[in-house]
């Protein structure tokens, strides 16, 4: 099977949908309880995670989770 390769003469970010994101957090059990949606959207509203409302919904950027993630971790190892 024969795969296409788009080149650009930029590097695109990756991103995620939101509920990808809200199933990683379930499923690591990153957070518990896990935030809603709303409180995600608010999140992204706010700037602490980059993504922006679409056609097909929110999106994440991936490097901006696991950017926030880490933040996350790191604040409650420091308190």
């Amino acid at each position: 099977m024969a795969t296409t390769q788009y080149y650009f003469d930029f590097a695109p970010r990756p991103v995620l949908r939101l509920c990808f994101v809200e199933e990683v957090i379930k499923k690591q059990s990153l957070i518990t309880p896990p935030p809603s949606r709303p409180t995600l959207i608010a999140i992204i509203e706010r700037g602490d995670m980059e993504g922006k409302k679409t056609d097909f919904g929110y999106v994440v950027y991936e490097d901006s989770f696991r950017n926030w993630i880490k933040r996350m971790t790191t604040d409650l190892v420091a308190a």
